[in-house]
């Protein structure tokens, strides 16, 4: 069983590489980072399963799951980002799992097993962006970690994300998957609507 994986991201990719072992120990993993290699080793080579990250280099890009959807080879979706709009996209290129980075791993093991399952399944972060009604939503209080707060409060003070990258000596894709992610753990969908969030509480 041959299995394509595509994270642009080494730690998430480690990560994802580790889940898929775990659950099917005997798979040949092919590892890609961006999704111009992903695309020719597609081309060259016939992969039963596909699991990838839509977040390459800069914003979301769905080239693999088009791909994966003309091929109907079955896909799962391994990313930080999500909205109403990419999930109904996903679901018309017939995506079989669909699961958040911030997911636990017994979510990711779940998602895997429904891939290879060829079943649907959506992770519960993914889900609760599925249902949430977009309409008269109330102003919730944001659930953050202490690091995310940081990065917060360092765009409300007008630093720009490279900035907040050389303050906390991190990288920038660190800065961009720290609001990723709390965009997702929150149920938003820009970083301006989290800043309107954390202004009123805080």
């Amino acid at each position: 069983m041959k299995i394509l994986l595509l994270d642009d991201h080494p730690f998430a990719q480690s990560h994802l590489k580790q889940a898929v072992e775990y659950i099917v120990p005997d798979a040949e993993i092919h590892c890609f980072e961006n999704t111009a290699s992903a695309a020719l080793a597609l081309n060259d080579t016939k992969y039963h399963y596909v699991i990838c990250d839509l977040q390459i280099v800069t914003g979301k890009n769905l080239e693999i799951p088009e791909y994966c959807a003309i091929e109907k080879i079955p896909f799962m979706v391994f990313s930080s980002h999500c909205n109403h709009d990419l999930i109904t996209v996903l679901n018309n290129l017939n995506v079989k799992s669909f699961v958040n980075k911030s997911s636990p791993v017994e979510e990711l093991h779940e998602g895997i097993r429904a891939m290879l399952a060829k079943k649907k399944y959506t992770c519960s972060t993914n889900q609760t962006i599925t249902n949430t009604q977009a309409d008269d939503k109330e102003i919730p209080k944001l659930i953050l970690t202490k690091t995310q707060s940081l990065v917060l409060s360092l765009l409300d003070k007008g630093y720009d994300q490279q900035q907040i990258s050389e303050k906390l000596f991190i990288t920038k894709r660190t800065v961009q998957n720290h609001l990723a992610i709390t965009r997702n753990n929150n149920g938003m969908t820009s970083t301006n609507e989290l800043l309107r969030s954390y202004r009123f509480w805080e």
